[in-house]
């Protein structure tokens, strides 16, 4: 399968690691002063942070909500758009603080300080719901070492029940090639024929030729049920898990990101 040729898929990891509610800036540079307004950079990220009847909710505004009361301080809430617009609001000093589900980064953490985490987040990938069913993908998900090792036992099981087929048939039965080439391949003419049940035109001469194909007979019905249940239980697996279950997965893989997210940065 190419690389580019893959199926896209969508990486969220707008909250990654420890998310700090809190973001201001350094304390010794610039202390928020409790007789004005605290302007609060906010910015849409459910459940953290939404509007509800006009009016911000969830659980950064309950908390910052509680904090504020605690400490007297009046406040309004500045809306951005991103992450970066909150702390860049910060930092130049168009607001005091920003409040919303922030992860903490080294980078962020030089330039602005963070609340003690209050949710631990995690790497998020979204993938279709079918998962990738083109042939390429198919095909790798069936072609496994296992079924490799038993087209390989087959194969071998054959050959040598061909062989056995020859050797048996070329004094018994006249019209059976003598030579080796095409004995054998005669053998295996007879051999696949006869794979499953399904006899080819000419029946067996000698007693040995008949047991010997039955026993073919069984033999080659256990390694064709074999053979379905192997690829069967290949495609189930690649129809419930899909070619992407981890960041391990990615590579290769065409993804798509939030600019400036912390998921940019850790692709």
């Amino acid at each position: 399968m190419q690389p580019r040729s893959l199926i896209a898929i969508v990486l969220l990891l707008g909250v990654v690691g420890l998310l700090g509610g809190l973001v201001r800036p350094a304390v010794a540079d610039r202390p928020i002063q409790a007789e004005r307004a605290v302007r609060v950079a906010t910015k849409p990220l459910e459940p953290f942070v939404f509007k509800q009847d006009d009016r911000w909710a969830g659980f950064s505004i309950d908390l910052w909500e509680k904090i504020a009361q605690q400490l007297g301080w009046k406040y309004e809430w500045v809306e951005v758009k991103s992450v970066s617009d909150q702390l860049a609001a910060v930092q130049n000093g168009s607001t005091d603080v920003a409040m919303a589900g922030i992860s903490i980064t080294p980078d962020r953490e030089a330039v602005v300080d963070f609340s003690h985490p209050y949710f631990n987040a995690g790497l998020q990938i979204m993938v279709p719901a079918g998962g990738d069913h083109s042939l390429p993908n198919m095909l790798r998900a069936v072609i496994t070492p296992a079924l490799l090792r038993l087209l390989g036992i087959g194969l071998l099981v054959t050959l040598v029940m061909s062989h056995l087929i020859w050797l048996i048939e070329r004094d018994a039965n006249p019209e059976f090639p003598r030579s080796y080439l095409p004995g054998v391949l005669e053998g295996l003419w007879y051999t696949i024929g006869s794979m499953g049940g399904n006899f080819v035109d000419e029946q067996p001469v000698t007693v040995v030729r008949k047991m010997v194909q039955m026993a073919w007979v069984v033999i080659g019905i256990i390694l064709i049920a074999q053979f379905t249940a192997s690829i069967t239980s290949a495609l189930t697996v690649q129809q419930l898990s899909g070619s992407i279950n981890g960041p391990g997965d990615l590579p290769g893989k065409r993804i798509a990101t939030i600019r400036g997210s912390t998921a940019a940065k850790y692709l």
